[in-house]
């Protein structure tokens, strides 16, 4: 189960591979901030 920041369950899943938890990370607007502003 992912819950979101906001405590809202944003994927429940029991055979969800390690990829597609990512990609549903990569599109929450915390973790695309994150994304943009890490410019190294």
């Amino acid at each position: 189960m992912l819950l979101g920041k906001d405590g809202g369950v944003k994927l429940r899943s029991i055979t969800a591979s390690s990829e597609d938890i990512f990609s549903l990370i990569d599109t929450m607007p915390m973790r695309r901030r994150e994304m943009r502003d890490d410019q190294c």
